[in-house]
This record gives C-alpha cells, sequence and structure tokens, in this order.
C-alpha cells in the first residue's frame, strides 16, 4: 500500500502484521519469529517515517535495535540479524540527520562502528 501512496493503509497493516509477529514470538525458543518482529518493527518504522511522523519512527527503530541486539547476544553469527542491525542503524542515522540531531548521528556512526569492528575480529 506504501507504493499506491495509501500510507494510512500501509500503518495498518504494518500494525496488523507487527501484532501477530508478536504474537508468535511469545511462544518459548522463537528466535526466528523474534527476528520477525525485529524486522515488522522496521517496516512501520519506515512507513511512519514517510508519513511525516519521525518521534514515532524513531521509537520503532529503536525497539528493532534492541531486539537485533539481543538476538546478536544470542548468537552473534546470526548473518540475518546483523543485516538487519545494520540497516536499523543505517535508518535511525538518516533519520536523526534529517531531525537536525548531529550528536545523535555520531553516536549512531559509533554504535554501527563498534559492530562492525566486533563483526571483523570474528
Amino acid at each position: 500500500m506504501e507504493f499506491t501512496g495509501d500510507l494510512a493503509g500501509a500503518l495498518e497493516h504494518h500494525r496488523k502484521a507487527l501484532g501477530i509477529r508478536e504474537t508468535l514470538a511469545a511462544g518459548p525458543n522463537n528466535i526466528q519469529a523474534t527476528g520477525e518482529v525485529a524486522r515488522s518493527l522496521a517496516y512501520l518504522g519506515a512507513c511512519l517515517a514517510k508519513n511525516g511522523q519521525p518521534d514515532q519512527s524513531l521509537e520503532a527503530y529503536q525497539k528493532a535495535l534492541a531486539i537485533n541486539q539481543e538476538l546478536l547476544k544470542a548468537d552473534p553469527n546470526d548473518a540475518s540479524a546483523q543485516r538487519r542491525l545494520a540497516v536499523i542503524l543505517w535508518r535511525i542515522g538518516s533519520l536523526i540527520y534529517r531531525k537536525g540531531d548531529f550528536d545523535g548521528v555520531l553516536k549512531n556512526i559509533a554504535l554501527l562502528t563498534e559492530r562492525e569492528n566486533l563483526r571483523r575480529r570474528r
């Protein structure tokens, strides 16, 4: 729906998908479903950003970031979580740059650099 310009419809569907994925992730040992929650939050964040809601977008991205960081603590070699983390950090950086929060951008770059250095050491 985002591609048709119906951002309100897209937001509604992203929120429904998030709810379903959160329910699936609530079960024990559902690492894949937990990753899908992070993916839904990232999609929701992108849609909120396009809809002119940067604060809500940032909140969704930060939740996705926290989930991916936890997944990587459990399995540092999880390539999907590493990719999602990199994309989310990039999106957060872009969003806070557009908001004019240059100190936030520098903090975000430091997180991304730290993550990349950890990956290279493995």
